[in-house]
């Protein structure tokens, strides 16, 4: 994990967690500005940013450490019902990753390895064994199959009206509307899985949240379009 982290990249390789860290030390390996998202708990989600942190592999069993310090921790409990932040100069993070790797890696496979009857029959086994969490992540790859190619038709759908506008407006500011675009797709998508592996969406609709909204803002942006080069 510690050589994994690049700087200004989303690490996403835990269940359920994801790191980003904007600056990472090539020497220490020390992370500044961190941000970690933790679903681990569907029922109180955990926003931590922190001014800086390392990764201390020195766990017991399959566990490490993930030291942060200088920051501040964000709890927000089901339907909004109660939001808590709490300020800290030091705190640590125990994460069990013997799961997580297992999860990922099967003699050497990854999930986005697999072909799409294995999902279904890991899935399927997950079931039976009450794991519902594994059950679902694996589901919600399977769905992923199908909503990364047509994730081309959704930035399609918001590109057209795009380039129509373009003469009207400078480049600089298609080039940020594009970029915002990727941005809150990535976004919008990232949060619709980790909600269906936490159960609060299906695993169809979390897969396909992303290419849903993107399509409909496009359709709503070309139509708007149209209707000024009209």
């Amino acid at each position: 994990m510690a050589g994994d982290v690049r700087p200004g990249v989303f690490y996403d390789t835990l269940r359920s967690m994801t790191l980003y860290a904007q600056g990472v030390s090539p020497r220490t390996r020390r992370f500044s500005n961190v941000l970690l998202a933790d679903e681990r708990d569907p029922d109180a989600s955990l926003l931590v940013l922190a001014h800086d942190g390392y990764v201390d592999p020195n766990g017991s069993g399959g566990q490490l450490r993930l030291v942060l310090s200088d920051g501040e921790i964000h709890r927000s409990a089901a339907l909004g019902q109660d939001y808590a932040v709490v300020t800290f100069q030091k705190a640590s993070l125990n994460i069990n990753v013997g799961g997580d790797l297992l999860h990922r890696y099967h003699f050497g496979a990854a999930r986005e390895e697999l072909a799409p009857e294995d999902l279904v029959e890991r899935a399927q086994r997950a079931r039976k064994d009450g794991d519902l969490g594994a059950a679902r992540s694996f589901e919600v790859s399977l769905q992923r199959r199908t909503a990364a190619p047509l994730a081309v038709v959704a930035f399609a759908l918001c590109g057209v009206p795009l380039a129509m506008r373009r003469r009207q407006r400078s480049r600089a500011l298609g080039a940020m509307a594009t970029l915002a675009m990727f941005v809150g797709y990535y976004l919008v998508s990232r949060g619709g899985e980790l909600a269906a592996e936490g159960g609060r969406l299906p695993p169809m609709l979390g897969a396909h949240a992303a290419n849903l909204l993107f399509a409909a803002l496009g359709l709503i942006l070309l139509r708007r379009a149209g209707r000024v080069e009209a």
